[in-house]
């Protein structure tokens, strides 16, 4: 752009801006309308405020230079290196002055280098100069350790560690952990609890907030950093404690219910805006990490407290609008920490515009910014280093933010990007190995830190204190804490029953209670949903045998002696695929003062004594998340209706008197659906990050807080139909983040987690197939034990890629003659088959898979579906040794041609997306005098189509299967794969089978919309291919 063409910009972006403020005048309420400035405008004069404020920052000392501190001398100040090495990393990701060295290293280097500036022994950050911070004679020597300039340490070098492969990860890890250290002593606290204003007694008496808070959300976030379940609740304890006393002390704004705090409990006065900005940051910090009392806070209102800091003139005020004793502007230091968060959320982005138009006024002739801007009453011009170190940061984010907010709206696909920094830092995270004495990973913050050996055996560290060792193999998925006891629904290993357990408060064992359905003695009720509301304990079950979800309950207080009480039914939750599918849709628990709801799929039920007050979810296809009203439940769902894109949309469902929320899709994924600042409210994830806290949120909101079905066995079929689907979604997270800088962005804070969850998860299927506990007895006419070719092959293949991709992975005692099994078919219900079906349907002597006649299947003597012969070929194309396994290998392609020859001619997949489920005679029907079937002795045929998720298995077996056999086919089969996908018409988890032939992803973003929640565990491939499809890259 020419000197001309951006100084038009520049003129352009003031105008427009000062035009919007001149309008609002004293509140900043919105963005404006038809003057507000486009994003490539934004971005031309945030590239060159960048720049200009990058040329301030001396390279070999970037967080040097003149202070604001009495004499104003020139210091080393860590929280300058802290904002200048947050900035930077944003910097290479926004390509701006690529040409210049990143300062990110020095900046950090210095950091590491001086965590002991005073040589005390103590690991903590400070000022450069003595400091009587309250002004009560105690002073403090210069680089005493204070918490807040040690919290933003701390974020700005976990920071670094999670976005730079070159950063010194086990020396940062290393560092914070000594630096926390001193704040988990129970005696460091200030008399209200909070974490101290510095570890120095004197300032001790203090009940600082702003300190308090953003270091709290540092020690929830580190809390997911460590493997040890005891540091973790240490670390997470400190943090609770200190938002209690938040929760306690938070006030009401007198604009429409924002909540903001005081400067400290002694002094009712309102923290002026970079503060209030440490209390907003800490708090949103901690909530994104789940902090165990995060869901008592209320993000919107937290975050609309930024709207309490008025434009007054061409200034934003340095305190709240109804401080009406102080109107002085903001400091730069004030405006670069604000612009960082209203960059960085989207619920207050509409403020950025105006901030930016005020920088300006704080550059003198001398190209330096000043304290405060030009023309301050009363105020001398001041130029301090760190100031100019915030303003840095806070443009940088806003750079950084405009340019990977912008979701793309079109294309069929888009292409696999990574960087070898990128890459570097998936390879070190995923080498992470798990440790046999180490927290179970991604679980949510109500279950405490758990434990489980490789033999099951499990110890909770209770977030209320002390531990909970159980006294056989299992695992507790859920628990609930009461001053006198504690109580657990326990799922055994490795039988799989439910049991409702007592303990007491010394962790003595006080009942087992087992939770029953009547109906077969083999069948154990599947855990769905629990929770304790007034003085009762209810749980939802499922019912595998009857397909259906029950719901009970019991007393907490006589619960070791009182009956359950009689089950009620839940109606059905009307999942898309069918009445066989009522345990997909997740259920959840909602309290309303003394009334308790279920949600799920497309069900509300109000439990009420002995029943239920059922309605229905209108234009819903599943609920993803609630929120209560004063007029009861609201609901963000999947919409039923198609869009014309023909994908399915986001919509809101209120209460009547309840105005819904609008939902955007060019803002980003909706989420956090929340009555709040009375009225009811939802945000939008856009960028990466975002998207990642999103994805992190609904992981652990999912299945019993992200248990999942961690060591269930196959009795009901759960490991093949759930968790072999989220296995491969966690391979796929790893997969995609190895080769998208967006991706990486989005899921790389979890890739050390996700390493670990497969370990101890694979593992233990290893255990259950080793001892045959891999049979199921679900889809058997007398609930016998069988081997099934569709869920061996899907084993198989989760193997197969789990030792291949996942550096290091664990040894699996059954792997060879699993392998050896499934290609042989040895003691399956199915068997290989070249005869029983005419020759209309199958060439003569071509190979497949039936039920023989007399099996225990229900439809025995007939031809297996496509999907099910598809996946046990596509496991033997990507396993057998092509000499030592030919006879298999041969049957997998002539099953995979039958397949081509009836759908997919020469591998091109039918452009409607569309085609038949079954074949042969089960298509077509038979009469009992047929002598058919044993079990099924007549039966019309199955005509109707493949569902979604049977046509994505018939795919990527195609793929699989023609990239050996027939590259022509391969390349139809590729070409019309990916269509289908991108349409959604194959499910985005196809794009595994896609993206390593083609290196991009397969994904219109209407279709990645849709998919971009997780509610349930099977979908979590789904999410992670969606979410990599809508997080941009920075790439231009």
């Amino acid at each position: 752009m020419s000197k001309v063409g951006l100084a038009m910009h520049r003129w352009s972006l003031r105008r427009a801006i000062l035009l919007c403020s001149a309008v609002l005048v004293t509140t900043l309420l919105g963005a404006c309308s038809a003057d507000a400035p486009s994003p490539a405008v934004v971005e031309a004069e945030l590239r060159r405020l960048g720049a200009d404020l990058h040329g301030r920052i001396d390279p070999a000392h970037p967080g040097r230079g003149t202070t604001d501190y009495p004499g104003n001398t020139a210091e080393d100040v860590p929280k300058s290196y802290a904002m200048v090495l947050l900035a930077e990393l944003d910097r290479r990701d926004a390509v701006l002055k690529p040409e210049n060295k990143n300062m990110a290293a020095a900046a950090g280097r210095w950091l590491l280098d001086h965590a002991d500036e005073n040589g005390d022994g103590v690991i903590g950050w400070g000022v450069p100069v003595a400091w009587d911070a309250y002004g009560d004679g105690s002073v403090n020597p210069a680089s005493t350790e204070y918490t807040i300039s040690t919290a933003i340490v701390v974020d700005a070098l976990l920071t670094w560690s999670e976005r730079d492969a070159d950063a010194p990860a086990r020396e940062i890890m290393d560092t914070i952990d000594r630096a926390l250290l001193p704040y988990l002593d129970r005696a460091m606290r200030s008399p209200s609890g909070l974490i101290p204003y510095s570890l120095r007694v004197s300032d001790r008496p203090y009940n600082t907030f702003n300190p308090a808070a953003y270091l709290a959300g540092q020690l929830q976030r580190f809390s997911r950093k460590t493997q040890d379940p005891m540091r973790q609740m240490q670390l997470r304890t400190v943090a609770d404690d200190t938002m209690r006393v938040m929760l306690e002390h938070r006030q009401d704004s007198p604009l429409k219910g924002r909540w903001y705090w005081n400067y400290s409990v002694q002094e009712e006065v309102a923290n002026d805006l970079p503060h209030a900005g440490y209390i907003i940051d800490g708090i949103r910090t901690y909530m994104a990490f789940e902090g165990r009392l995060g869901e008592q806070f209320d993000r919107f209102a937290v975050l609309d407290h930024l709207r309490d800091f008025p434009v007054g003139g061409e200034t934003v005020r340095a305190w709240p609008s109804f401080r009406r004793d102080v109107t002085m502007p903001a400091r730069s230091y004030d405006l670069g920490f604000a612009l960082h968060l209203v960059c960085s959320e989207p619920y207050v982005s509409d403020l950025r515009d105006t901030m930016l138009a005020i920088l300006p006024r704080y550059r003198n002739a001398q190209g330096q910014y000043t304290k405060y801007p030009a023309g301050t009453e009363g105020q001398e011009v001041l130029s301090v280093a760190e100031y100019e170190a915030y303003l840095y940061r806070g443009v940088m984010t806003c750079l950084s933010s405009l340019m990977k907010s912008a979701v793309v709206t079109a294309g069929a696909d888009r292409p696999l990007h990574a960087s070898e920094n990128t890459r570097r830092l998936v390879n070190r995270d995923v080498a992470v190995t798990h440790r046999a004495s180490a927290a179970v990973p991604l679980l949510g913050a109500a279950l405490g830190a758990v434990t489980s050996d490789e033999r099951a055996m499990s110890v909770i560290h209770a977030p209320a204190g002390g531990m909970q060792k159980f006294p056989e193999p299992g695992v507790p998925l859920a628990w609930f804490e009461s001053p006198t006891s504690r109580h657990a629904l326990f799922r055994q290993f490795p039988s799989d029953r439910l049991l409702l357990q007592r303990y007491g408060a010394d962790g003595r064992a006080e009942c087992s209670v087992p939770v029953q359905h009547a109906g077969p003695a083999q069948a154990n009720p599947i855990l769905r949903a629990a929770t304790v509301h007034g003085e009762r304990l209810y749980v939802v079950y499922y019912d595998n045998p009857g397909s259906a979800n029950w719901l009970v309950s019991w007393p907490l207080a006589t619960l070791c002696t009182a009956r359950m009480a009689a089950p009620i039914k839940l109606p059905s939750l009307e999942d898309p695929a069918g009445s066989t599918y009522e345990m997909i849709p997740a259920l959840r628990f909602l309290s309303q003062g003394d009334r308790l709801y279920l949600v799920g799929g497309t069900l509300e039920a109000q439990v009420e004594g002995t029943g239920l007050v059922t309605r229905r979810v209108e234009g819903c296809r599943h609920v993803i998340e609630s929120a209560i009203t004063p007029r009861g439940p609201a609901h963000l769902c999947v919409a039923a209706e198609t869009g014309p894109s023909g994908a399915r949309g986001f919509k809101v469902v209120a209460p009547d008197g309840v105005d819904p929320p609008s939902v955007d899709p060019a803002l980003g994924v909706p989420w956090g659906l929340s009555w709040s600042v009375r009225r009811l409210q939802i945000d939008h994830a856009r960028s990466p990050e975002q998207l990642g806290q999103l994805f992190a949120r609904d992981f652990l909101a999912t299945q019993h807080r992200g248990w999942f079905e961690f060591a269930i066995n196959n009795d009901e079929g759960r490991i093949p139909w759930s968790q072999i689907y989220y296995l491969n979604g966690l391979m796929d997270l790893i997969a995609v983040a190895r080769r998208s800088d967006g991706a990486h962005r989005v899921f790389g804070p979890l890739i050390a987690d996700v390493r670990q969850r497969l370990d101890m998860e694979i593992a233990l299927i290893d255990q259950h197939q080793a001892a045959g506990r891999y049979r199921t007895r679900a889809f058997t006419v007398d609930r016998s034990q069988a081997l099934f070719a569709v869920q061996t092959a899907r084993l198989l293949l989760l193997f197969q890629r789990y030792r291949s991709e996942v550096p290091g992975a664990l040894p699996l005692a059954s792997f060879e003659s699993l392998e050896r099994d499934v290609l042989s078919l040895k003691d399956h219900i199915e068997v290989l088959s070249r005869e029983g079906e005419t020759e209309q349907w199958l060439a003569s002597g071509r190979a497949h898979l039936r039920w023989p006649k007399g099996s225990k299947f229900y439809f025995d003597g007939l031809p297996v579906p496509f999907n099910h012969q598809n996946e046990w070929a596509y496991a033997v194309a990507e396993s057998a040794d092509p000499v030592r396994d030919a006879a298999p290998l041969a049957a997998a392609r002539e099953i995979v041609q039958h397949f081509m020859d009836r759908v997919a001619p020469g591998g091109k997949l039918p452009a409607t997306g569309v085609w038949d489920y079954w074949w042969g005679r089960a298509h077509d029907g038979w009469a009992a005098a047929d002598r058919v079937s044993d079990n099924k002795p007549a039966y019309p045929g199955d005509k109707g189509k493949a569902w979604i998720s049977f046509r994505t298995i018939d795919a990527m077996a195609l793929l699989s299967v023609s990239r050996q056999a027939d590259p022509a086919a391969h390349a139809n089969a590729l070409e019309s794969a990916a269509d289908l996908t991108s349409k959604g018409m194959l499910y985005p988890l196809a794009n595994q089978a896609l993206a390593v032939h083609t290196g991009r992803i397969h994904l219109q973003p209407e279709v990645a919309g849709e998919y971009a929640r997780l509610t349930s565990p099977w979908e979590l491939a789904n999410v992670v291919w969606s979410l990599a499809r809508l997080a941009p890259d920075g790439q231009r």
